[in-house]
Parts: C-alpha cells; sequence; structure tokens
C-alpha cells in the first residue's frame, strides 16, 4: 500500500482521519482517545477542540489538513455545576438588593415606594433560589437513586461470578468425565485449561479440541475467527487468510511477539496436517503442540 509522504489529517462529522506511515505510529499514539481503522487504514480521534491541539502539537508542520470546519467549543459545564453557579448568583444578588434597600431607605423621600419595588425583586430573587435548590435537591435524590442501583448491580454481578465459577468447576468435572477413557488426554486438557489461568471462556473450546489428526485445522480455524474479530473486520468479509491476519495484527501491535509466534505456529501445523507433508506417526505430537499454543495465545485473545 502507498502511504503520505507526510501526515495527513481529514476529518468527517464527528471523526478526526489521520493517515501516517505505520514507522510514525507511535507518535499517533501519543493522542488521547485514538483506535486504528483496518478498513480505512488510519487513526481515528473523536472530532474535539482538545484533540485537534495534540495533533497540531504533535505533527507541526508536517502535517497536511484538508477540508472541514473547527471542531465546536468546550461542553457545557454539567447541570450540578450551572445549579450551584446559579444559587452563587442569587444568593449575591440577594445581598445587594439588602444593601440597596437600606440605601434607599436612608437617602430618598419616595423609600417606601422604592423599598416595594426592592421587596419584590428580592422576593422574586428568594423564589428563584427556592426553585434552584429544590431542583438541586431532586439532583442528588436522583443520584443516590442510581447509586442504589449500581450497589445491586454489584450485588448482582457478584452473584453471576460464583454461579460462573460454580459453572467452571462443572465443566472441568464434566471434560474429566468424558474423557475417562485416556488418561494421557485428560491431564494434557488440564494443564491447557490451567495455562489460561483456568479462564471459564477455554473450557467449552477444550471439548471441541480432540488429540487428533483435526485439531491442528480446528486451531486454526478458531485462531482465524478470533483474530477477525481482534481486527474489527465484518463477520462474512473472507478477503485475508490466516497468514495476512496475523501479519496484520503484528503490524498493528494487537497481540504480543510472543502470541503472534504462537498464532504462526499453529498456522504452520495447520498447513503440514492439511498437505499430508508430515510423518503420520506425529500428527499427535503436533496435535498436543497446537493444543498448548491455543491455551498459551488464548488469554491475549478478545473475550
Amino acid at each position: 500500500m502507498l502511504y503520505p509522504s507526510r501526515p495527513t489529517l481529514t476529518q468527517t462529522e464527528t471523526e478526526f482521519l489521520l493517515y501516517i506511515h505505520p514507522q510514525a505510529k507511535e507518535r499517533a499514539k501519543v493522542i488521547r482517545g485514538y483506535r486504528w481503522d483496518p478498513e480505512r487504514r488510519c487513526w481515528v480521534y473523536p472530532r474535539t477542540q482538545p484533540v485537534l491541539d495534540a495533533l497540531v502539537a504533535e505533527f507541526g508542520e508536517e502535517l497536511a489538513r484538508t477540508g472541514g470546519r473547527r471542531p465546536t467549543a468546550t461542553p457545557a459545564a454539567p447541570p450540578g455545576e450551572a445549579l450551584e453557579r446559579r444559587i452563587a448568583e442569587l444568593e449575591g444578588q440577594n445581598a445587594e438588593l439588602r444593601r440597596a434597600l437600606e440605601e434607599t431607605v436612608s437617602a430618598s423621600v419616595d423609600a417606601d415606594l422604592e423599598q416595594s419595588d426592592l421587596h419584590i425583586q428580592l422576593e422574586e430573587a428568594r423564589a428563584g433560589l427556592a426553585r434552584a435548590r429544590a431542583l438541586s435537591e431532586a439532583q442528588r435524590e436522583e443520584l443516590t437513586r442510581r447509586l442504589e442501583e449500581l450497589d445491586a448491580d454489584l450485588a448482582r454481578s457478584r452473584e453471576e461470578l460464583a454461579g460462573a465459577r460454580a459453572s467452571l468447576g462443572d465443566l472441568q468435572a464434566a471434560l474429566m468425565e468424558r474423557t475417562r477413557g485416556s488418561a494421557l488426554e485428560v491431564q494434557l486438557k488440564k494443564m491447557a485449561l490451567e495455562a489460561t489461568g483456568n479462564d471459564a471462556t477455554f473450557a467449552p473450546v477444550l471439548d471441541t479440541l480432540d488429540l487428533s489428526t483435526n485439531l491442528p485445522l480446528k486451531a486454526a480455524r478458531l485462531l482465524e475467527d478470533q483474530l477477525r474479530l481482534l481486527l474489527n473486520l465484518p463477520p462474512g468479509d473472507r478477503s485475508a487468510d490466516l497468514y495476512d491476519l496475523i501479519q496484520q495484527v503484528g503490524e498493528y501491535e494487537l497481540l504480543p511477539r510472543d502470541a503472534v509466534d504462537m498464532a504462526h505456529l499453529i498456522r504452520r501445523q495447520r498447513n503440514v496436517i492439511a498437505h499430508a507433508e508430515a510423518y503420520e506417526k506425529t500428527y499427535q505430537a503436533r496435535s498436543v503442540l497446537c493444543l498448548f499454543a491455543v491455551a498459551l495465545l488464548w488469554p491475549d485473545l478478545p473475550e
């Protein structure tokens, strides 16, 4: 692919799009809010003034910009802060009105009329202050209600976690039962599960990976699906094969170097088995190799 000779910035209604050479990707990661878009092959940021300032500060005169308007200014303050400011303003007005009332009574023969007018303003200010305080109190009650809901959600999550742990124990027991005929296979799968940190999402995967000739093929298909998910590719997109997918996640540093090596190991063993290039008596050993490669790779894949 051809890359721009200099960093190029364009934008949509909601995003900044930065096109740069892969060698400059670390500079792109300096700006907060970044994400890589594999389809447009550019770095994407929220379209805000602070992001634009950060991009200009990082790339300076190197940055080529095309089209679009400057993003909108700083968003409005939260309702709670606005109410507090309004309350302070009304209290200040209240104090000013009191001082004005005292000065007017002592300085003018029309004090009664002016006092009446000031009294009306003072009452209006007091009414506004009361409304603001009532609204603030309603917001505090709403925040209290939401906190109580979050506490209830946390309690439910803890119960679900306990259930998941119990399910993991059941899965491990079921795995042992279904593979009772092969003590070696049971021990190997137990070791593979422990290698993932006893990840509950990996236990069902082990059920599909029997130590047979087909294990490298199944492991490769599983890996391909996970990499497409990691690269945010559409489910039906099959334009890239397993080798291309591994290269992409390595180029954009979406997986550690060790995980990329494990992915290539699975791919190579799949090719050897698929093309019948290996000695038949090595098939089981290659299956065991792929089993542990998947287990070591699993914690780095999407949940």
